[in-house]
Order: C-alpha cells, then sequence, then structure tokens
C-alpha cells in the first residue's frame, strides 16, 4: 500500500506536493503544506518512493517545469552523481550522460552507452536524438547503479527513465510561452479531449524553441549555435473494460541548429603527427590557434559552418491488463526511426587542415517488444515480477570526410582534385576545391532478447528480501565498406614518403571484388559475434521505524561487445568484448521532525571489469596506420556518496538540496600508443571523464501569499562541481558554479502565472567539453558553456 506523508500546516496558504529527494512535485496553492510520496516504478511495479531499496531520484512535471528544465541535460545539477551534457562534435543533440562515472563519450553507433535512456519503457539505443525537449513529462526518475536486472545491458551506470503524461478524463488544455535573450522563443501546448466518456480519451501537445547561437564565427560573420526545435506528440487511451487499458502514442521532434563553436588551443604542436607538415603548408596555422583566446570566449575563427539536423519519431502502445487482484499483465511495444545528419570542422582553425567539411548521416530503426508479469501473494507480503524482452536495431552511418590537408597547398597542385560527382547528396558546392579523403558506409545489426525475473518477500513487517536475475543474449553483425578516391591515395602517397609509415590511411593494398578484379580505392570487412550475459542482484532492507528504512543491495551489470567499425582495416573487424561491473550499495531512507525533513542517503562500491576505452592506436595490422579503436584497455574500482535532502523550515520555505562524491581513477589502464606500434601507455591512476569527484546543490522556493490575489513564488537554485576531465584523452576543465532564479505569480485559481526567469545569473564563464586532436594535429578544442540567459514566461491553463 502507497501512503502519502503530510506535513499539516494551520498557517497561509503555501503550494507544492513534495516529492522525496530531489523531487518537488506540484505547485497547487492549499490549505496546508504536504510532504506527499511520489509514486515511481524503478522497479517495473508502481512503488512508493520511500519504501524501495533503489537510489533512485524523481522530479514530476510540475517539479521540472519550477526548476526551469525544459530539456534532459538541465538534470545535470538536480541529481547526485549525473553528468548530463552533449557531444558538440555530433551537434547539440546527440546525448552523453554519465552516471557515478560511467556513461558514454563517443556517439559512434558501434559504441553503446553506460547509461540506458528509456522512454515510456521504450529504450533509446543511441546517443544521436537523446538530447530531447520534455514537453509533456509526468515525472522522470534516475536510477543510479547498475540496473542489469530490470534493464538489462547498457545501464551499468544507471538508467534515465522517462514517463510521458497521460490523457485526462476531463477536458482541459495548457498553454505556456517563454521569450529570453539570445532571441529565444519557446511555445508548448498541451490538451486533453475525452472522446467517449470513461472509454476512450486523447492528449495532444505540441511545443517549438528558436534561440540565436552565443557564439559567432568571426571568420565567416556568422552565429553559431543557433537552435530551431519542433516536437509533438498524439496519445489514445482506451479503456474498453474494467483492468484493461491500451495506450496508443505517436510522438516526433526535429532538430535544426549550428554546431558548437570551439576555442583553439595549441597542445603539442609541430610535436604532433602532422605537426611538421602542417607548419610546412600553413605557417601561421599554430600562431593563429594561440591567438584565438584574444577573440573573447564567445568568438572563433573556423573555415566551415558547421550544422546538425536530427528527426526521431517513435510509435508505442502499451497493453495493462489487470488479470485478477493479484495479477496484471502488460505488454510494451516499440518503434522508433532516428536520422541525424552532422556536418562540420574539426582542426578549429579557419586553415583548410583536417575534416574542412565532414558528413556524419546516422539512420536507425529499432523495434522492440516487453512482456511483463507483476504478481503479488500472501496480503501482498510476496511480490513477484518477471518477463520476456526483445529488441532489434538496424543502425547505418554513412561517412564522408576530407581529413588531409590540401594537395594544392603542399604540392603546389599537381595532385589532381577529385569530382563532386564521388559525394553524396548531402554535400554542398563549397567543398569543389577540396580533396576527398573518404567515404565509408557501416551497416550494423543488432537481435538482442533477454529473461527476468525479480521476488521481493517482506520476511517481517520490518524485514525484506530482495532477489533478481536477468538472462541476456545479443547477436551483432557489421559490415564496412568505404571508398577512397584517386586523390585520396595520391595524397596518401605523399604524406607517407614524407612522415614514414604512421599514417591515417583506410586505404592500403587492394580488394577482390564479386567479379574477381581487384581495385585498390575500395575497402570491405565485416564481422558477427554473440554475446550472452547473466546478471543477478540481492537485496534486504529492514524498516527500523515507520520513517527510517536501511537497504543493502548488491547487482550487476553489462555493457554489450561490439565491432571497431571505425577501424578501416582491410578484411578485418576487430571485435571489443562486454564491460561488466558489480556494485554494493548501502542506503538509508528517512523522514524527521514529524516529516519536516527528509534525508536519503547511499554509499556505493563498484568493481569494473574490461572497461570500453575509445581512442587512437597504432595498429601494425593495417600496415602501420593511426586507427580509431575501442579496447577493453582498463578496470576500475569506484566509490562514492549521495545524500539527498527535502525541508520545510517554514511552511513558506522549501528548500531541497543534495550532495554527490565519487572517487574514479582507474586501477589498471594500458592503452597501445596512437604513434608507435607495440609500444603502450600506462595510464593507471588517471582519472574517469565527465565525472567531477564533487558535485553540490541547493535550492529554494519561498511562497508569499498575495491575499485573494494568489502569491509570488520565488525560487533560487545553486549548483557547483569540481574540476573534471573532459574526455579520455582530454584535459581537465576548472571547478564552475551555476546560479539560476524564479519569480513567478501564480492567481488564486492557478490558471495564470506570469514569471521572470533567469540562468547562470552571474555569467560564469566554464568549460563544457574538451574535444582533443593533440596526436594529429597539436591543437585542442574548448567549447563553452552558455553565459547568463533571461526572460519572460506566462502559462495559462483552463
Amino acid at each position: 500500500m502507497i501512503k502519502n506523508d503530510r506535513i499539516k500546516c494551520k498557517r497561509q496558504r503555501l503550494p507544492l506536493a513534495v516529492a522525496m529527494a530531489t523531487s518537488i512535485a506540484g505547485s497547487a496553492i492549499v490549505e496546508a503544506a504536504e510532504l506527499e510520496e511520489v509514486v515511481v516504478t524503478a522497479r517495473k511495479r508502481s512503488e512508493s518512493l520511500q519504501d524501495i531499496p533503489v537510489a533512485v531520484s524523481a522530479l514530476t512535471g510540475d517539479s521540472l517545469r519550477e526548476k526551469g528544465i525544459s530539456q534532459v541535460t538541465d538534470l545535470t545539477g538536480h541529481v547526485p552523481n549525473l553528468k548530463f551534457d552533449v557531444q558538440p562534435q555530433s551537434g547539440g543533440s546527440a546525448a552523453r550522460i554519465f552516471v557515478r562515472g560511467i556513461g558514454q563519450s563517443d556517439f559512434n553507433i558501434a559504441f553503446d552507452p553506460g547509461v540506458g535512456t528509456y522512454v515510456d519503457g521504450i529504450y533509446m539505443g543511441r546517443s544521436q536524438g537523446g538530447v530531447f525537449g520534455l514537453v509533456d513529462i509526468e515525472r522522470i526518475e534516475v536510477l543510479r547503479g547498475p540496473q542489469g536486472t530490470l534493464f538489462g545491458k547498457n545501464a551499468t551506470g544507471g538508467a534515465i527513465n522517462v514517463i510521458t503524461a497521460k490523457p485526462s478524463e476531463e477536458a482541459g488544455a495548457r498553454v505556456e510561452m517563454r521569450v529570453g535573450n539570445h532571441q529565444r522563443l519557446d511555445a508548448k501546448a498541451v490538451a486533453d479531449i475525452p472522446l467517449v466518456d470513461d472509454v476512450l480519451l486523447s492528449r495532444v501537445s505540441l511545443a517549438s524553441k528558436r534561440a540565436e547561437g552565443y557564439t559567432e564565427n568571426i571568420f565567416l560573420g556568422k552565429k553559431n549555435s543557433d537552435d530551431e526545435e519542433l516536437a509533438g506528440r498524439v496519445q489514445l487511451l482506451w479503456m474498453p473494460s474494467d483492468g484493461v487499458e491500451v495506450s496508443l502514442s505517436h510522438d516526433r521532434f526535429d532538430v535544426n541548429e549550428g554546431t558548437v563553436g570551439y576555442e583553439c588551443r595549441v597542445t603539442t604542436g609541430t610535436d604532433s603527427l602532422l605537426g611538421g607538415l602542417i607548419d610546412a603548408a600553413f605557417p601561421t596555422f599554430y600562431s593563429d590557434c594561440a591567438a584565438d583566446a584574444d577573440n573573447g570566449w564567445d568568438k572563433f575563427e573556423s573555415g566551415d559552418y558547421s550544422q546538425s539536423q536530427v528527426a526521431s519519431a517513435m510509435s508505442a502502445m502499451t497493453l495493462d491488463w489487470a488479470a485478477s487482484e493479484d495479477l496484471s499483465i502488460k505488454w510494451i511495444t516499440g518503434h522508433r526511426q532516428l536520422d541525424s545528419l552532422v556536418s562540420g570542422e574539426s582542426d578549429y582553425t579557419r586553415h583548410p587542415v583536417s575534416s574542412t567539411r565532414g558528413y556524419t548521416d546516422v539512420t536507425v530503426e529499432t523495434f522492440s517488444q516487453e512482456l511483463q508479469f507483476s504478481w503479488t501473494a500472501l496480503d501482498g507480503r510476496l511480490s513477484w515480477v518477471g518477463g520476456l524482452y526483445y529488441f532489434r536495431e538496424d543502425a547505418h552511418d554513412s561517412d564522408t570526410a576530407s581529413n588531409l590537408p590540401y594537395p594544392d597547398a603542399l604540392l603546389g597542385g599537381v595532385l589532381p582534385v577529385e569530382a563532386l560527382s564521388m559525394v553524396t547528396e548531402s554535400d554542398p558546392a563549397n567543398i569543389a576545391h577540396r580533396p576527398l579523403n573518404s567515404i565509408s558506409e557501416v551497416q550494423l545489426d543488432t537481435l538482442s532478447y533477454a529473461a527476468f525475473s525479480q521476488l521481493s518477500y517482506d520476511m517481517t513487517d520490518r524485514l525484506g528480501l530482495t532477489l533478481g536475475l536477468r538472462r541476456t543474449v545479443e547477436e551483432r553483425e557489421a559490415q564496412v565498406l568505404g571508398y577512397c578516391p584517386p586523390s585520396s591515395l595520391a595524397s596518401l602517397e605523399f604524406m607517407r614518403n614524407a612522415l614514414g609509415p604512421w599514417v591515417p590511411s583506410p586505404c592500403q593494398g587492394q580488394v577482390t571484388l564479386l567479379d574477381g578484379s581487384t581495385n585498390s580505392t575500395l575497402f570491405a570487412t565485416s564481422g558477427d559475434e554473440t554475446f550472452t550475459n547473466l546478471s543477478p542482484m540481492a537485496s534486504a532492507s529492514y524498516r527500523w521505524h515507520d520513517d527510517l528504512m536501511t537497504y543493502l543491495t548488491y547487482s550487476e551489470g553489462f555493457k554489450s561487445g561490439g565491432f571497431n567499425v571505425r577501424n578501416r582495416e582491410r578484411g578485418n573487424t576487430p571485435v571489443f568484448d562486454p564491460e561488466t561491473v558489480s556494485s554494493l550499495e548501502w542506503g538509508l531512507k528517512s523522514t524527521w521532525f514529524e516529516r519536516a525533513l527528509k534525508l536519503n542517503l547511499a554509499v556505493f562500491w563498484n568493481d569494473y571489469s574490461d572497461m570500453q576505452i575509445p581512442g587512437m592506436v597504432a595498429s601494425t595490422d593495417a600496415g602501420g596506420s593511426t586507427v580509431f579503436r575501442i579496447e577493453n584497455a582498463a578496470d576500475a574500482t569506484t566509490k562514492g556518496v549521495e545524500l539527498e535532502m527535502v525541508a520545510f523550515p517554514t511552511p513558506q520555505l522549501m528548500l531541497s538540496g543534495s550532495i554527490g562524491y565519487i572517487d574514479a581513477a582507474y586501477d589498471d589502464f594500458t592503452v597501445p600508443h596512437p604513434l608507435v606500434p607495440g609500444l603502450t601507455l600506462d595510464r593507471s591512476d588517471d582519472d574517469f571523464s565527465h565525472t567531477p569527484e564533487w558535485q553540490f546543490q541547493l535550492g529554494g522556493q519561498y511562497s508569499v501569499p498575495l491575499a485573494e490575489m494568489g502569491e509570488l513564488q520565488l525560487r533560487a537554485h545553486y549548483y557547483r562541481q569540481a574540476e573534471t576531465r573532459l574526455g579520455v584523452q582530454g584535459a581537465n576543465a576548472e571547478a564552475y558554479g551555476l546560479l539560476d532564479g524564479r519569480i513567478v505569480f501564480v492567481s488564486a485559481d492557478e490558471t495564470l502565472e506570469l514569471g521572470l526567469w533567469g540562468r547562470n545569473l552571474t555569467d560564469e564563464r566554464y568549460i563544457a567539453s574538451i574535444s582533443p586532436l593533440g596526436v594529429a594535429l597539436g591543437v585542442d578544442g574548448y567549447f563553452y558553456g552558455e553565459p547568463r540567459s533571461y526572460g519572460l514566461e506566462l502559462a495559462y491553463r483552463y
């Protein structure tokens, strides 16, 4: 049974139902403040957040709006040991999620995330499109720690569970608008439309976002980081009989944005792989890079305008059937189509040195089904969740790149220039003067299926035990086909003579075609592999009294293995093995002072094996060239503490906060040298990337009654993180803190809200991402986070 924990006050009216942990629900004006438990489905059944032995933070839809959380990246700073940002090289809509130090640092389709993202129970397996607007959300659950038993593969760090709002039995609508600096204009509309009373309900939601970029390419005279988004969702809820609900939904979002601009910084300079050659061809390259900082943090020079376009559509059906008082069955079916096109430049200067125009065109189609059974017995003391899972993914990645310096600049124009006919339709006319280095096509097919079971038993009124197990089988097949034009071969031959054997080259040797002929311009590789895993968990919880519970949980998880599709080794697609984790967690969930204060604490220890680390490798198999590879290069032990708090010091004042600490460094980390075949580098004791040692956040809201008019809500939130390593081969970004604020008037009948909002009010300058090219070019790119933004907001409900 789910209980509502309440604090009754005899003073003025106060908004909110306040959920546990970081979750602050609702802003209804009521006669009493209520600390009310949020119901979550972190264990695939509805339970009170305070009753489950899981480290989970839940934020309701109202809480998201009040905190100004408009997209999933904004969750950073509201959940301990969560780092959620973007991958600038692949566009602002590509997600980079890290929980307790585990995540995904590369958008390669063969490299799976370490944190699973689920929308209404449907897995979103690719980072592209992973940054999406929160249009119509009931709540978001962030599960920390391995979730291998119930959520399966690719949840070694945790899981993000997004639950959308369901249609209401009452007709109604809500319209929101937000304007701000940088020409920002956001609009949202949600409407509940009952079609047949108590039988067929519908809900429609639309959202748009437009903002001008906050960085400027002064070489081209254009703004970067501009953003245009459009999203929509349609739902039908059919209730043909008592105990049966069928939900049908379709959503789509489209993003068109200019990718971010980088500040160029010199690292190894002319000592890099191509440093001497670049310095000879472009004598001012490194001096121009060093001078880039003088332009200001928001201005940079680049020879090309980068662009990202993403379109994602998902259709879903969920059948809920209460077969009896003790047995319920759920069937979830989902289909998702993702298309992503990113074009960009990656030497961070106005000089045409590297990837002066490259394209990554990704299409992904997924289909999944999950059959869940939920059963209770012994008056609720015994509960069981089990089921079957099926997942299929067809992913295609097409890359067009010019990764080498201009032949004209190097040899006075003696090398041929490739014709535009070799380039796909995505190629603009402005690269006609450049040599095309390569075109590659990657097809990756995945078939995964699993069975899972989890049993919970309350041995006494205080002691509970839970046991779980999941068996996963995953089959993967990869095919890689590439083309290297004649000009690229000539460029490679020249550079090989100039630099020696260790030159990036996907085009060595010959390939025998189906007709028996050979072609030195083609490379082709393929492979297939099957991975299996058994993920157990065991948990014991003890309720010392009604307001205090502790638990101890052991769990395991794994991230699937795959293929090095960027390897470009002729006739060879090396396999990397699964990554596994064993975790031990002790936790406490409590309320104090007649439920005026809630505290949750989690202490964890994780042991990771065969960690998948992406990087550059000098490969003897490819004739001595440098190739990109994912290696099972590291083992690690991480440990940390997480504390979450919600308090009502007075009926008008609500405080919430959290602290996250993690000690995350590699125990054993040996990687192949990026330039010298056979040589290795020992990087043991290096810190994890995208994992600040400390994270701290504190927020508060004070409500001022305005007689019969309504009330004024004053909210502030401060987040700070420690120095952070960005990228396995990247540098460290300095610690920084961000202050956000919001002032809003809420009418007495709650139909009207009018307010002011601000983010990064102190205009903090901080590094959000670092893109290292030190090995090849001797420079890194530094991307700064969003500066101060502010504006007005209006919401009307009827």
